[in-house]
Parts: C-alpha cells; sequence; structure tokens
C-alpha cells in the first residue's frame, strides 16, 4: 500500500471514531432527562434513591395545581411564587419562605411513605381564603397534578392497595354486629300500643356526647341519644303516634319525607305548623 493509500486510510479511521464519540455523549445526554431522578451511590452506600420532583405554584390565593401525588420515596417541591403578592408553602413542619413575587425555592420533603399530606400558606388569612392543598403519596404515582386515576390508589385514602381498604371496611362492619348493640344507634324502638290498637312511639330531639371513634368525642344532635335514631317498623294500615319532646337550643320538626300522609302532619314549618321550640312537645298522628 502506497504512502498516499495509508494516509486515506488513517483519515477515515480518525473521521469514524470522532463520530461514535459525538454519538455516545449524544445517547449519555440523552438518558438523563425526567422529573423522577436517580441518584447513583447516595450517602456513599452506592445505592440509588429515587427523588419526584413536583411543580407548584403559587397563585392568587390558591395552589397550582392544589392536589398532587407521588410515589412512596424522597419527593420535592419545586414551588414558584406566580402572584403579585408574597405567599409561602408550609407542610410536615418545613416548607418555603416568605416567597415574594418570581421567587423559587425547592422544598426538599425527605422520604414520605403512603399517606396524604396537607400543606397550606400559612400568611395569616391565606388559608382561610382557599390557599390549602394535599400531597398524595401512592403506589405507582407519576409524580405531578393529583389525576384521579393514579392506579385507582387515590381512592383508597392512603390504604396501600384495594385489599387493604376492604379489610378495614370489613373490620368496621363486623365490629357494628359483633360488639353490644347499646354502643350503637339504628336500634329498633318498641311501641307502646294505646286501647285502639295506635302504636305510639316517644322521640325525644336532643344534643348528646358521641364517640364516633375510640378516644373522639362529637357533639351529635339526635334523636333518642344514639346515631343514628332509632329505628321504627309499621305495616301497612298502622295507625301511628310520634311524640317528639325538643331538648335541642333550637326549634326543630319532623318532616316524613317520602311518607305519604296528610298535609296537616308533613312537618314543615310554618306551612303544616310552627316551629317546636325548645322545651316544648308536639305530637304527630297518621295512617301507615
Amino acid at each position: 500500500m502506497s504512502s498516499r493509500d495509508d494516509r486515506t486510510f488513517i483519515g477515515w479511521a480518525a473521521f469514524g471514531a470522532a463520530l461514535a464519540a459525538l454519538f455516545l455523549g449524544i445517547f449519555a445526554v440523552a438518558q438523563t432527562g425526567g422529573t423522577s431522578e436517580s441518584a447513583a451511590g447516595a450517602g456513599g452506600s452506592g445505592e440509588s434513591a429515587d427523588v419526584s420532583v413536583i411543580d407548584i405554584d403559587l397563585g392568587s390565593m390558591r395552589f397550582n395545581p392544589p392536589h398532587i401525588m407521588a410515589p412512596p420515596g424522597r419527593v420535592q417541591l419545586n414551588v414558584t411564587n406566580t402572584d403579585s403578592q408574597v405567599h409561602n408553602l408550609k407542610i410536615l413542619g418545613t416548607g418555603t419562605s416568605d416567597l415574594q413575587p418570581g421567587q423559587s425555592e425547592l422544598v426538599d420533603l425527605g422520604v414520605l411513605d403512603v399517606g396524604v399530606y396537607d400543606f397550606d400558606c400559612d400568611i395569616p388569612g391565606h388559608a382561610q381564603a382557599g390557599m390549602v392543598g394535599e400531597l398524595h403519596i401512592l403506589i405507582g404515582a407519576v409524580p405531578g397534578p393529583l389525576t384521579g386515576t393514579a392506579n385507582g390508589y387515590d381512592h383508597f385514602h392512603g390504604f396501600e392497595n384495594w385489599a387493604a381498604m376492604e379489610a378495614s371496611m370489613d373490620d368496621v362492619a363486623w365490629r357494628f354486629v359483633e360488639e353490644e348493640k347499646s354502643e350503637f344507634g339504628g336500634q329498633l324502638l318498641e311501641p307502646t300500643i294505646l286501647a285502639d290498637g295506635t302504636k305510639e312511639f316517644n322521640l325525644t330531639a336532643e344534643i348528646v356526647d358521641w364517640e364516633v371513634e375510640p378516644g373522639q368525642i362529637v357533639q351529635a344532635w339526635t334523636y333518642n341519644g344514639t346515631v343514628p335514631g332509632p329505628h321504627i317498623h309499621l305495616e301497612l294500615g298502622d295507625k301511628a303516634r310520634f311524640v317528639l319532646d325538643n331538648q335541642l337550643p333550637v326549634g326543630t320538626s319532623i318532616h316524613w319525607h317520602g311518607v305519604d300522609i296528610v298535609n296537616a302532619q308533613d312537618g314543615v314549618p310554618p306551612y303544616t305548623q310552627p316551629q317546636i321550640q325548645p322545651g316544648e312537645t308536639w305530637v304527630y298522628e297518621f295512617e301507615a
């Protein structure tokens, strides 16, 4: 081979090597995009840690988007104030500083498990005006706005999957069956049978302390002190008499929704009767 041929071959070989290097460089850059980042060797352990980064804008008394999601793991919020006044974002004891219009901050929330985490703007009056939101950590979620699907897991209120949610619902349902019925409402109310066969039921409208779950007490507005109120059973053609004692702090009545009765007994103040004032009683009578 002549020296000229040698130079031609070497030139083409060098061009091919440079082209291959350029292709590899472009390929490597293309592999680094996306909003779910991987950091190799985190903490020197050699393990990879996925980071979900979610963009949130602080707008006119609202977050955009107000409901966001990410999979379990490390989560960061990229917060930008796009409004003309100062706002912030507070979540899990951390958050941004008070951001001036146009300012941005990155909030690192660390590693989060499945659940729902509330956030708001704690500048006085802003949360009350609507600057509140929720971060949903869901199995299989794609970081970003809450889509309403997220593989269906957003419907499970923090449970890992549908099976876990159903198991919890079953536990509550069986507790109603197995525990002492005196702790629950909806029990059959036995009537007093009057001389003419009329079934008389006594009802008291009152406020009671009601334990909705262990340790959580609420002020419940009840009939006969239970939630739900008593169960009343009548046969077609029964004569019924209801004596309502109002122990509430306001006027009340009973509207027999869906029951075909005479208008005067329908319980719709001020049209069919006056309000039953606190401490007063009222009698309803009709045929079922």
